[in-house]
């Protein structure tokens, strides 16, 4: 198991050309503090059309979550039923360290789609049933 200050690395690139290339795995999952859940929601990119991306990018999109997901930092993962759009659920330490993850997706990366940050806790609620 590797320790929080060793760099984690993974085979990915976002060019076709240099798929293989080894690139840093920002990841939460060697940490064990990992209590951080955030919802990523992904919002319009105002002059962008997703009809537009070619199968390229999109591989490497789905390479890029797919480790992602393998690695323990994205937890969930869904599409809008209503619209076309990714909702995420993180675990990370920090927002800051989610816009980090988010950043190596290759669209995100062009400036092609963007997300929404939401930091969430558990719900307290449920204190209220048993209190003594």
């Amino acid at each position: 198991m590797s320790s929080p200050k060793e760099e984690r690395w993974t085979r990915f690139s976002g060019n076709k050309r240099n798929r293989g290339a080894l690139e840093p795995l920002v990841s939460c999952s060697h940490k064990k503090n990992r209590d951080m859940k955030i919802l990523a929601m992904e919002k319009e990119v105002v002059g962008f059309r997703k009809n537009e991306l070619d199968a390229a990018v999109l591989e490497n999109e789905a390479m890029r979550a797919w480790e992602l997901l393998q690695s323990g930092t994205f937890r969930e993962m869904y599409f809008r039923a209503d619209r076309p759009a990714a909702i995420l659920i993180l675990e990370c330490d920090s927002v800051e360290h989610a816009k980090s993850v988010l950043s190596t997706l290759p669209l995100v990366r062009d400036r092609k789609i963007e997300f929404e940050l939401i930091p969430l806790v558990a719900y307290p609620g449920f204190q209220r049933l048993f209190k003594k």
